[in-house]
C-alpha cells in the first residue's frame, strides 16, 4: 500500500491523501468496479488525454473493467500495467507503450510483480 499512498499523494500537499486534479494509478478494492471510471478519467487528465472513458455497463468484475480500460487506453498509445501487491485490491497504472520493456525490466529489478493486460487476464483467470 505504500506505493499506492505515494502515487495518489499531491506533491505539494501534506502527508494525508486528499483528492487532487491528478493521479498516477487506479487503486480499488476487489469488488469496487464502480470506482474505476472516475479514477481512470482522473488518470487520463494527468496524462493529458482529453478523451474520457466510460465503463461498460453490466455486472463487470474489477478485472473485467480494468481490462476494458486497458484495451481503450491501448488505442491512445499507452499500456495499463497491473501491480500485484498480494492484497485483495487492484492497482493499475499507465505508461507509454514505447516504455513498456524498460518499465517491466525496472519492475523485475525492484522485485515488483507487474503484469501487462495479457498477463493480468491469465493470472485473474487462474485465481477464479
Amino acid at each position: 500500500m505504500a506505493l499506492d499512498n505515494i502515487a495518489m499523494r499531491h506533491i505539494g500537499g501534506t502527508e494525508t491523501i486528499a483528492p487532487s486534479d491528478w493521479c498516477l494509478c487506479i487503486s480499488v478494492d476487489w469488488r469496487a468496479s464502480d470506482e474505476i471510471e472516475w479514477q481512470a478519467n482522473r488518470l487520463l487528465h494527468t496524462l493529458g488525454i482529453a478523451d474520457r472513458w466510460t465503463c461498460p455497463g453490466g455486472d463487470l468484475t474489477v478485472p473485467d473493467a480494468l481490462l476494458s480500460f486497458g484495451a481503450w487506453l491501448a488505442q491512445k498509445g499507452y499500456t495499463l500495467l497491473h501491480l500485484d501487491t498480494g492484497s485483495d485490491g487492484y492497482i493499475a497504472f499507465a505508461i507509454r507503450r514505447d516504455d513498456l520493456d524498460e518499465a517491466l525490466s525496472l519492475a523485475t529489478t525492484a522485485g515488483a510483480v507487474v503484469e501487462t493486460d495479457d498477463m493480468f487476464r491469465a493470472s485473474t483467470l487462474a485465481r477464479a
